[in-house]
């Protein structure tokens, strides 16, 4: 069985309108995964199709999701409202694997 420690590598604020935007390319490289926190309003989230204010999964303020692997490049968020939202959004990178056998 192979164990995975995390480490936090980057982090930063997104601001979500009225414009699908995505993570900034740059936080991106190395990591393995984003925790994000939504702040202020309500988004709508895809990593598969664009969203927009009505359509994609809605996350409300103070929830919380992870974005995983190749689906970092391809995520944008919405605001679901007339609201601006943030996102804080933390970036993880492998710190160590380790395996241990069964006996």
């Amino acid at each position: 069985m192979a164990n995975i420690i995390f480490k936090q590598a980057e982090s930063e604020s997104v601001a979500v309108s009225s414009t699908a935007i995505g993570l900034t390319p740059s936080k991106i490289v190395g990591a393995v995964y984003a925790l994000c926190t939504v702040e202020t309003a309500n988004v709508r989230i895809d990593a598969y199709n664009t969203p927009t204010s009505s359509s994609g999964i809605l996350i409300s303020p103070g929830e919380r999701f992870n974005v995983w692997g190749a689906d970092l490049f391809k995520f944008k968020a919405i605001r679901a409202g007339s609201v601006d939202a943030t996102l804080q959004v933390l970036y993880y990178k492998v710190d160590t694997i380790w395996s241990t056998s069964v006996k």
